[in-house]
This record gives structure tokens, sequence and C-alpha cells, in this order.
């Protein structure tokens, strides 16, 4: 990308000053991010005082003895700065982005900006008053949904502003391992009584105020001490005064807003119930708005196309066809996804010795492989990495000429590369799979030679390098990925998974220092619950399941956490999976006399009732490998229904679900219905 330069305006990458660099790093008449002011705020008896405090109230110099007046101010590095492509064309963008590299604003430039903004549609406990409106940006979640919200995408730099301010008052309060998801803007919006169901148990929300109002407190009820009923209910609470730097309180209890004169705009921060169930795309974009990440590297790159990263299941898929062929019927059967079928009978060369087509697999993976690829001379000023020299105490710039590991841009980049790579193999008549700059390989005994040198001979001619340290022969068990395909029952036509024992014993070792320290710091949980739940993915169960959620709720805390019997317990579970879990057994043709029966259970609420209902289907496996199949659907009786209910249940589909179970494994029941 290539753009004139403008000398009176300001460039993309300040750093990048007529082909050289600036050790300073900074935009003209920016405060020294390293050694920010204090900013001043009144005591009670009209003194001033230092304090760290981002939101703060002065007065107007012009004005004698006039009304206090709120700033905001926040200290962003060049570093830091966003780097959001292309240039924002709508109003409130532009003011955004002027407002995060001034780094301080006043109450009133605040509201020409709220002005700006598309307003969301009122929930159900929301009153608009004078002028008021919501904006939402960030994660949304909404019944089974979750995404990123269209705000977040038409407002990048609004959405960065917002997560700046947040970031910078927890910054000042010492709390800025605080995780959140969401942002809403409220501008005189009256919440009525209600709980946020959607918002993770664990993690609180906070109300930072942007503006002076009189009144307004936030309500939470509170049997136990509660001295304050909620206009309108006998409900006692509690009224707690939103004032600076944040109010934080569980939204998952039930809370309201007070009444309040003047313009009440609050900054809601929040955290969505389960973000595990956002794709890595949506993660990442995330991050990037509301991190602001020290390097901004990452900024100047956004994902346009999808990753799909399928290479084991691909390999798996390719073994279990090459074993299948060898069995049973000794023929080639393949549906296409079109619907049309390729078949026919296995060639009498690979009968004679069916070893000969036993699959075999190998991985071949690149040499240095970002390093493989230089970044065109006129995108440098887009890959700088700026560090802290310790020496001088100076921020400095470091040109990135190939792919710098760690950016965004480069996976995106290298991944083109890597399925470009994959076809050229296919065209060759290779089965080979690309996950990044590994790429895993199946192929029959008999022709494994001819596969891996013409594996090398196109790697050679393309001119990319190769490992040739980590290369290792074609072999019935194989490391794919950090994952160990097992081959070698061809006879029996079971194909196994498990991790690689290095892995496991790795994260046992990680796990064996965490029970040993008795706690963990919530910042070492990410990249720990990244190893496990990988690991944990390739033997599958629901006890594993459930110790990786518990995890998952560590990793909110905010502070180093003791660990419980719970969560010892849990941390013992998985340390002993790692180490003794039984490897994922897939069968390659059905076994007769196997019985599979899967069940379901649904439950409708119909006015003050519940209706539940149950079905099944039974496959059995005949010896000829065919199937034979029975299917069972109720109703449930109205006074098991009413007895799960009168025990307080909320809802009813576990305990059915549950019964679909049941009622197929009991021999009395299931010769029944089946």
């Amino acid at each position: 990308m290539t753009s004139t330069h403008d000398p009176d305006a300001t460039i993309y990458a300040p750093w990048f000053v007529e082909g050289r660099f600036d050790a300073n790093l900074y935009y003209h008449d920016w405060p020294d991010p390293y050694e920010p002011t204090s900013p001043t705020v009144l005591d009670s008896d009209g003194q001033s005082s230092s304090s760290a405090h981002t939101v703060e109230y002065i007065r107007d110099d012009s004005v004698d003895d006039g009304p206090l007046m709120l700033r905001l101010s926040f200290y962003v590095g060049t570093p830091s700065l966003p780097l959001i492509e292309p240039d924002p064309s709508h109003t409130a963008e532009c003011m955004a982005r002027h407002f995060l590299r001034v780094g301080s604003f006043f109450e009133d430039q605040l509201s020409s900006l709220w002005d700006l903004l598309p307003h969301d549609s009122p929930r159900g406990h929301q009153t608009l008053l004078d002028g008021g409106f919501s904006f939402t940006t960030g994660a949304f979640q909404a019944g089974g949904l979750v995404g990123v919200r269209s705000n977040a995408l038409q407002m990048p730099w609004v959405t960065a502003l917002l997560c700046r301010i947040v970031h910078s008052v927890l910054l000042g309060e010492g709390a800025e391992d605080y995780h959140f998801t969401s942002l809403t803007l409220l501008r005189n919006v009256h919440s009525g009584i209600h709980r946020d169901g959607n918002n993770h148990p664990s993690c609180n929300n906070l109300l930072i105020p942007l503006s002076r109002f009189s009144g307004g407190e936030l309500w939470c009820y509170n049997a136990a001490s509660g001295d304050v009923c909620y206009p309108g209910t006998d409900l006692p609470g509690l009224a707690h005064a939103v004032t600076p730097p944040f109010l934080e309180f569980d939204s998952r209890e039930l809370h309201g807003t007070l009444h309040w004169t003047g313009v009440r705009v609050i900054l809601a921060v929040f955290h969505m119930k389960t973000p595990e169930d956002l794709s890595d795309g949506e993660m990442q974009f995330l991050r990037q708005d509301a991190e602001c990440e020290k390097n901004a590297v990452n900024q100047a790159w956004t994902v346009m196309e999808r990753i799909g990263l399928r290479a084991l299941d691909e390999i798996t898929w390719a073994c279990m066809a090459l074993m299948r062929a060898s069995l049973g019927r000794r023929e080639v059967f393949f549906r296409k996804s079109d619907g049309s079928v390729l078949s026919g009978p296995l060639h009498s060369y690979w009968q004679q010795d069916t070893r000969r087509c036993s699959p075999v697999l190998k991985t071949t993976d690149l040499r240095s492989a970002y390093k493989q690829f230089a970044i065109r001379p006129e995108h440098h000023r887009m890959c700088v990495v700026t560090l802290k020299d310790p020496a001088d105490g100076l921020t400095k710039g470091f040109v990135c000429r190939v792919l710098p590991f760690g950016a965004l841009a480069s996976v995106g980049q290298f991944n083109r590369f890597s399925r470009l790579w994959q076809r050229i193999l296919w065209e060759l008549k290779l089965a080979a799979a690309s996950y990044f700059d590994d790429f895993p390989s199946v192929e029959v005994r008999a022709l494994a030679e001819n596969h891996d040198s013409s594996v090398k001979a196109a790697l050679r001619l393309f001119g990319v390098d190769w490992a040739s340290d980590k290369d290792l022969p074609f072999s019935q068990t194989a490391d794919v990925l950090g994952v160990r395909l097992d081959a070698t029952d061809t006879e029996g036509g079971v194909l196994r998974v498990r991790n690689k024992p290095e892995r496991s014993k790795e994260i046992a070792s990680s796990i064996d220092k965490i029970l040993a320290d008795g706690c963990i710091d919530p910042k070492q949980i990410p990249s720990l619950f990244g190893r496990i739940q990988f690991s944990e993915s390739q033997l599958m169960g629901r006890q594993g399941r459930l110790a990786l959620a518990q995890i998952r709720w560590l990793s909110s805390a905010r502070h180093r956490h003791v660990l419980s019997s719970l969560d010892a317990t849990v941390f013992r579970s998985l340390r002993e999976r790692m180490l003794e879990g039984r490897p994922r057994e897939i069968q390659v043709l059905p076994v007769g006399g196997q019985t599979l029966v899967f069940t379901d259970g649904a439950c409708d609420k119909l006015g003050d009732k519940f209706s539940c209902s149950i079905g099944g289907v039974m496959y059995r496996v005949l010896p000829t490998g065919s199937y034979e199949t029975r299917a069972f659907g109720c109703y449930l009786d109205e006074s098991v229904v009413e007895q799960w209910a009168g025990l307080g249940k909320r809802h009813l589909i576990g305990p059915t679900e549950l019964f679909a179970v049941v009622a197929a494994r009991r021999p009395d029941m299931s010769g029944k219905i089946f």
C-alpha cells in the first residue's frame, strides 16, 4: 500500500519520518507516557491534592467561583495508539480518533461526540428521558447467539476510545487486570429494576460517570441490611452513589436506577456470560479494539477471511479411507459433495498384500517459516516493533523486513501460502494437509518414498527450505500437530489418537507446580488453559469439559487465587487424564453385535406448566456390517413433570434428557419402547 505524504498531516506511523526513526516516538505536544503528570482533584475542603484518578473535576480559571467541570485524561504513548484502516469517514469516528491522540478532553467535548452516535433500541426495563439514548459496543449475547456488535464493527475508533477510558480508569485504581467484553454508554436512561442474566457470574459490572449530576444512585437489592425500598415496590436495598472513579456491583442481582437531576452519562462495563462461544476471529477483533496493545503492528492489519485449520481431521479421515479400502469387501467408495459416488474394486496389486496399502504418516515442517517471506519495502512502516531501551530509557523502533512472529498480519499472509502449498501437493496427487508451517501427509506404504521425494523436489523448485533436522520418514505412528496418530492396528481396523507423551508430561509438570504452591496467578491461566484445552480435545469426555470450565472461571479472578479443595481436585483430575487417559479409538468398520442408542429430550413451557417429551433411535450393527434401526418417542406423565417443578427447578430440560437415557438403558422399559 502506498500513499503520498502531507508534511502538515499526522502520518499513520509517527516514528517514520523522512526515511529515518525518531527515538522519541511521540506526537507533537503529547506528554511523556513514561512520566505522566498526576491530575489534580479537589478535596472536600476545596484544597487540591495529587491523585491518579483519570476522571477529575476542575474549575474554569476564567470564571471566579464557577462550577466544577469534568475532565477526562489518559496518556497514550504512540506505540499504544491503534492504527485502524481505512481512515474514518464518520464524524464521530474522526472525533474519537482526535480525542485518542490528544489524550484529554472535557465533558462538553464528549457531549458533542455522544450526539453523533447511533442509538440502540431501548430494552424492556429502560426508559429514555430528556435526550436519552444508549450505545452498546463490543460483544453481545442473546439467548444462544453470541458475536461482535455492529457498533463495534462500524465504529472501531469510538470503541477504542471508550476502551481506553476504561483502561485508564482501571490503571489509576490498580485494577488493570479487570476483564470485560462489552461497553454501554447511557445518557439519561432510567433503568428499572432488573437482573442481567447474560453477564459473567465471576465478573462484576462497573459504572464510570462521564458527566456531573445529582442523585442517580444505583439501587441494589439487599434483604439483610437494605434501608431503601425501590420506588413502587417494598423490596429493601442499598443506594450506592455513582461517583469517580467507578462503582462496582453484581449485575446478576436485582438493581435499578434512582431519580437524578442534570444530565446523567454513564459508561457501563460488563463481561458476557460465555466468551468461549466467540470464534477466534471475533475474539481477536475484540482484543484489538479493547486492549490497544503496546505495539501497534497488529493494528495495521485486519482479517478479511476465515482461517480454517482442519489438518488433523483431514489426515485422520484419509487414514480411515485407506484402512477401510483394504478391509471388509476390499472396495473403494467415496460420496462426493455433489452427491455423486466414486466406487470400484480394490486393484489386484493391493489385494495380493494388503500391507502395501496400509497407511503411513509423517509431517514436513518448514524451517523458520516466517523468515522465508519478505515484507514489501513500502510496508515496512506498518511493521515496526517499539521497545523501551533499558540503557537510556528511550523508546526505539525496529523494522521488520520479514514476517514478524506474533503479528496478526503474519498469520493471515503466511496462511495464504500454506493453503497454496497444500493445493500444489494436491495437484501432485499427494494426500496432504496444512496447519500453518506444518504439512502432515498420509500415504500407502508402497508409495511412501515416492511421496517424500516428490514433496522435497517441489520445495526445492519453489525455493522453500524445510527443517531437515526434524524430518522423519513415513511411519504407521507419527506425531501430527502435537497429537500422536497410531495406525498400526490395520487388521482390527482401529485408528488411535492420543496426546504426545512429551506434551502430556509438560502439562502435568505445570499442574504439579500449581498444586505444590497451593495457588495460581490468573495471568498464567490463559496459556495453561489453551494447552490443556487442545490436549483434552483429543480425549473428549464430559469430566474433562467440566474441569476445564472450572479453570476458565479461575481466569476471571483479579488477584492471585488460593486453590480451594474443589480447585485442587479439578487440577488433579486433569493431571491424571494427561498421564493416564486412554487414547481415543476410531473404529474404521462397524463391528457386528454392537448396539448404539441416541436419546434426546424436549421441554416447552405452556402457561404455568411444562410439557416434556423424550425420544431415541437405536442402531444395531449386524455381522454383515448393515444396520437395523428402531425408534421411540413419547410425552412424560404430567405427575412426573409436576414433581420436578415442585422441587423448585426453573428449567426441566436436564432431568428430561436424563429420563430419556434411563428409559433407554433399563431392560424393563427398553423392551417396551423399542
